[in-house]
């Protein structure tokens, strides 16, 4: 087998996991939560990487479909679900402030680190882009979910959807 396949494997097995360890998040989020911030973070990272690939030519992937395939699932499950993963651990009362911020580092490199996997498998050329600025956008759109995630939790308090 050719080193393609076995990464396109490798992402469908990824992203079967990332998909399955939704059912453990349903004892920590609310089933429309996990909805909501799903849809809100996948559609804020597909934005800026068909903004960033495209519009700013920062970085541009590599050409073939065995290429697309394991950059695109891992960019609509597991980068999505890790960060679901990270909301609710920042969502959570029982943390304090130190503890969140360790996890909070911890998930901020998973998130890297694959992005760090897309550049060495060739999947990815960066142009003008590095890690650091990965680490921003990462950072930013963890920001931003935290952000949803405060005032979509307000509004369904409000609606008396959860306690």
């Amino acid at each position: 087998m050719t080193v393609k396949i076995i990464i396109l494997i490798t992402a469908i097995i990824i992203s079967i996991i990332s998909l399955l360890s939704i059912y453990f998040l349903w004892a920590r989020l609310h089933p429309i939560e996990i909805l909501a911030y799903y849809l809100f973070y996948t559609i804020l990272l597909q934005q800026t990487f068909t903004i960033f690939t495209m519009n700013l030519h920062l970085f541009e992937m590599a050409d073939g479909a065995t290429i697309m395939w394991p950059v695109k699932m891992i960019g609509l499950f597991y980068y999505p679900v890790i960060n679901l993963w990270l909301l609710s651990f920042l969502g959570s009362r029982k943390l304090n402030i130190i503890r969140k911020a360790l996890i909070f580092v911890i998930f901020q490199t998973l998130l890297l680190g694959m992005d760090y996997l897309h550049g060495k498998t060739g999947y990815i050329y960066s142009i003008h882009w590095s890690l650091g600025y990965g680490a921003i956008r990462h950072i930013i759109l963890s920001l931003l979910a935290f952000s949803f995630m405060s005032c979509f939790r307000k509004l369904l308090r409000e609606r008396k959807v959860m306690a």
